[in-house]
Protein backbone atom coordinates (compact mmCIF):
# COMPACT_ATOMS: atom_id res chain seq x y z
CA UNK A 1 0.00 0.00 0.00
CA UNK A 2 1.14 3.24 -0.57
CA UNK A 3 -0.16 4.81 2.20
CA UNK A 4 1.52 5.75 5.56
CA UNK A 5 0.25 3.70 8.13
CA UNK A 6 -0.06 6.72 10.40
CA UNK A 7 -2.64 8.20 7.91
CA UNK A 8 -4.19 5.12 7.00
CA UNK A 9 -4.87 4.64 10.97
CA UNK A 10 -6.28 8.05 11.14
CA UNK A 11 -8.97 7.42 8.42
CA UNK A 12 -9.98 4.31 9.77
CA UNK A 13 -10.13 5.47 13.10
CA UNK A 14 -12.22 8.57 11.86
CA UNK A 15 -14.26 5.75 10.17
CA UNK A 16 -14.83 3.44 12.92
CA UNK A 17 -15.33 6.57 15.11
CA UNK A 18 -17.83 8.00 13.51
CA UNK A 19 -19.93 4.36 12.84
CA UNK A 20 -20.02 3.34 16.55
CA UNK A 21 -21.34 6.78 17.85
CA UNK A 22 -24.28 6.49 15.14
CA UNK A 23 -24.56 3.04 16.30
CA UNK A 24 -24.65 3.97 20.12
CA UNK A 25 -26.37 7.33 19.53
CA UNK A 26 -29.28 5.23 17.75
CA UNK A 27 -29.94 3.28 20.40
CA UNK A 28 -28.69 0.38 18.48
CA UNK A 29 -25.70 -0.79 20.27
CA UNK A 30 -26.20 -4.93 19.55
CA UNK A 31 -26.16 -4.13 15.85
CA UNK A 32 -22.65 -5.12 14.39
CA UNK A 33 -20.68 -2.75 12.52
CA UNK A 34 -19.29 -4.72 9.40
CA UNK A 35 -15.87 -3.96 8.01
CA UNK A 36 -15.32 -5.45 4.57
CA UNK A 37 -12.08 -5.53 2.72
CA UNK A 38 -12.08 -6.33 -0.76
CA UNK A 39 -8.97 -6.37 -3.41
CA UNK A 40 -9.96 -3.61 -5.81
CA UNK A 41 -10.19 -4.56 -9.31
CA UNK A 42 -7.11 -4.37 -11.94
CA UNK A 43 -6.00 -1.24 -14.03
CA UNK A 44 -7.00 -3.19 -16.98
CA UNK A 45 -10.65 -4.01 -15.73
CA UNK A 46 -11.30 -0.01 -14.55
CA UNK A 47 -9.57 1.01 -18.18
CA UNK A 48 -11.98 -0.69 -20.19
CA UNK A 49 -15.05 0.39 -18.22
CA UNK A 50 -15.36 -3.61 -16.89
CA UNK A 51 -16.17 -2.48 -13.33
CA UNK A 52 -18.18 0.63 -11.54
CA UNK A 53 -15.92 2.12 -9.18
CA UNK A 54 -14.29 5.30 -7.85
CA UNK A 55 -13.31 7.77 -10.98
CA UNK A 56 -9.82 7.92 -11.14
CA UNK A 57 -7.78 8.13 -13.98
CA UNK A 58 -4.77 5.35 -14.56
CA UNK A 59 -1.54 6.08 -15.70
CA UNK A 60 0.18 3.83 -17.89
CA UNK A 61 2.71 2.59 -15.41
CA UNK A 62 0.47 1.74 -13.17
CA UNK A 63 -1.34 -0.88 -15.78
CA UNK A 64 1.06 -3.35 -14.10
CA UNK A 65 0.32 -2.79 -10.52
CA UNK A 66 -0.70 -5.03 -7.66
CA UNK A 67 -4.56 -3.62 -7.43
CA UNK A 68 -5.22 -1.61 -4.30
CA UNK A 69 -8.02 -2.49 -1.96
CA UNK A 70 -11.50 -0.86 -1.07
CA UNK A 71 -12.45 -0.98 2.48
CA UNK A 72 -16.31 -0.46 3.93
CA UNK A 73 -17.81 0.52 7.06
CA UNK A 74 -21.43 -0.63 7.71
CA UNK A 75 -23.47 0.80 10.37
CA UNK A 76 -27.15 0.57 11.44
CA UNK A 77 -26.80 3.93 12.67
CA UNK A 78 -29.85 5.49 11.07
CA UNK A 79 -27.78 7.00 8.84
CA UNK A 80 -26.96 10.65 7.67
CA UNK A 81 -29.86 13.34 7.42
CA UNK A 82 -30.59 15.00 4.51
CA UNK A 83 -30.17 18.29 5.76
CA UNK A 84 -26.28 17.46 7.05
CA UNK A 85 -25.37 15.60 4.13
CA UNK A 86 -23.72 18.88 2.52
CA UNK A 87 -21.89 19.64 4.99
CA UNK A 88 -20.10 16.62 5.88
CA UNK A 89 -17.19 16.99 3.98
CA UNK A 90 -16.32 20.78 5.11
CA UNK A 91 -14.02 21.58 8.18
CA UNK A 92 -14.88 22.36 11.37
CA UNK A 93 -18.34 21.19 10.44
CA UNK A 94 -19.11 18.69 13.59
CA UNK A 95 -22.54 17.22 15.02
CA UNK A 96 -20.92 17.30 18.40
CA UNK A 97 -23.07 19.32 20.06
CA UNK A 98 -21.83 21.25 23.24
CA UNK A 99 -24.17 19.07 25.69
CA UNK A 100 -22.09 15.99 24.37
CA UNK A 101 -18.48 18.34 25.63
CA UNK A 102 -20.09 19.18 29.07
CA UNK A 103 -20.95 16.03 29.60
CA UNK A 104 -18.14 14.43 29.19
CA UNK A 105 -16.30 17.55 31.41
CA UNK A 106 -19.03 16.77 33.95
CA UNK A 107 -18.98 13.23 34.14
CA UNK A 108 -15.31 13.60 35.47
CA UNK A 109 -16.24 15.71 37.95
CA UNK A 110 -15.23 19.07 36.69
CA UNK A 111 -16.19 22.29 35.85
CA UNK A 112 -17.09 21.34 32.36
CA UNK A 113 -15.06 23.42 30.17
CA UNK A 114 -11.84 22.42 31.52
CA UNK A 115 -12.34 18.93 31.73
CA UNK A 116 -14.27 18.92 28.08
CA UNK A 117 -11.01 21.01 26.63
CA UNK A 118 -9.22 18.43 28.09
CA UNK A 119 -10.82 15.14 27.25
CA UNK A 120 -10.97 16.84 23.31
CA UNK A 121 -7.41 17.71 23.67
CA UNK A 122 -6.53 14.14 24.32
CA UNK A 123 -5.45 15.14 27.70
CA UNK A 124 -6.09 11.70 29.17
CA UNK A 125 -4.92 9.58 26.51
CA UNK A 126 -7.61 8.03 24.93
CA UNK A 127 -8.75 10.17 22.35
CA UNK A 128 -8.01 12.02 19.17
CA UNK A 129 -6.76 15.30 19.22
CA UNK A 130 -9.10 16.52 16.98
CA UNK A 131 -12.24 14.98 18.35
CA UNK A 132 -15.42 16.51 17.78
CA UNK A 133 -13.72 19.53 16.23
CA UNK A 134 -15.54 18.67 12.69
CA UNK A 135 -11.81 17.42 11.01
CA UNK A 136 -12.23 13.74 10.63
CA UNK A 137 -14.18 13.07 7.42
CA UNK A 138 -12.38 16.04 5.87
CA UNK A 139 -8.78 14.90 6.82
CA UNK A 140 -9.47 11.63 6.45
CA UNK A 141 -10.42 12.29 2.78
CA UNK A 142 -7.50 14.72 1.96
CA UNK A 143 -5.41 11.71 3.15
CA UNK A 144 -6.77 9.07 1.33
CA UNK A 145 -6.68 11.35 -1.89
CA UNK A 146 -3.34 12.63 -1.52
CA UNK A 147 -2.41 8.93 -1.57
CA UNK A 148 -4.59 8.24 -5.28
CA UNK A 149 -7.20 6.80 -2.98
CA UNK A 150 -10.45 7.85 -1.89
CA UNK A 151 -13.81 8.34 0.62
CA UNK A 152 -17.43 7.62 -0.52
CA UNK A 153 -20.22 8.00 1.74
CA UNK A 154 -23.60 6.33 0.77
CA UNK A 155 -26.62 7.29 3.62
CA UNK A 156 -29.68 5.63 4.09
CA UNK A 157 -31.75 7.75 6.18
CA UNK A 158 -33.29 5.85 9.00
CA UNK A 159 -30.67 2.99 8.75
CA UNK A 160 -27.68 3.32 8.21
CA UNK A 161 -24.18 4.35 6.15
CA UNK A 162 -21.83 2.42 4.24
CA UNK A 163 -18.66 4.17 3.97
CA UNK A 164 -15.83 3.10 1.21
CA UNK A 165 -12.36 3.67 1.57
CA UNK A 166 -10.23 2.95 -1.85
CA UNK A 167 -6.48 2.64 -1.37
CA UNK A 168 -4.39 1.99 -4.10
CA UNK A 169 -1.46 -0.70 -4.43
CA UNK A 170 1.94 -0.27 -4.60
CA UNK A 171 3.11 -0.41 -7.99
CA UNK A 172 6.35 -2.46 -9.31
Amino acid sequence: MTHVPTHLEYIITELLKNAFRATVESGKEREPIEVTIAAAPHASEVATGAVDGFHATQSPHRASSTPGVTIRIRDRGGGISPEVIPSIWAYSFTTFADEDVMGMGSASGGNGTTDALNKISGAGGNSSSLAGLGYGLPLGRAYAEHFGGGVQVQSLWGWGTDVYLKLKGLGN
